[in-house]
């Protein structure tokens, strides 16, 4: 299993790397990588021998805080009627208009529009909310 951690506490290398060797001590961890910049932990490990909770307290242990990261699902539909950069601004312009919409990305030269996922997002609902376009939702290509 790969699993994302929030780590806090750490201020240079030194600490992404003692939390490196700390993790690496677990019984069940095939790799696990801190990245300083982000302050994230990509764990990849076995997880009928180590879990979330044992994780973080060994990364308390040392001196630093950490939270699993949660998922994050997106969303991408196809779009249809899309032509230039202009385009993909009114795309993203319209279906913004909705409060409760917030588009991630529009890619032009693919053709669709990514949103973090969110249950009302359908074909249906979001062609309503391109109705007065000349743009149309044509599928739902989540992966």
């Amino acid at each position: 299993m790969i699993s994302k951690y929030n780590l806090y506490g750490m201020t240079c290398a030194v600490c992404a790397t003692t939390i490196e060797k700390k993790i690496h001590e677990l019984d069940g961890v095939y790799f696990a990588k801190v990245n300083l910049t982000t302050e994230v932990l990509k764990l990849e490990y076995d997880e009928g021998v180590l879990s979330n909770h044992t994780v973080i307290t060994a990364i308390q242990d040392i001196g630093y805080d950490a939270e699993i990261r949660k998922k994050t699902e997106i969303k991408v539909f196809g779009i249809s009627g899309m032509n230039c950069s202009g385009c993909a601004t009114k795309v993203r312009n319209a279906l913004e208009a909705e409060p409760t919409v917030s588009v991630k990305i529009v890619v032009l030269a693919r053709g669709t529009v990514t949103f973090d996922a969110d249950s009302k997002l359908t074909l249906t609902f979001l062609n309503q909310l391109l109705k007065n376009t000349k743009y149309t939702v044509t599928r739902d290509i989540s992966i």
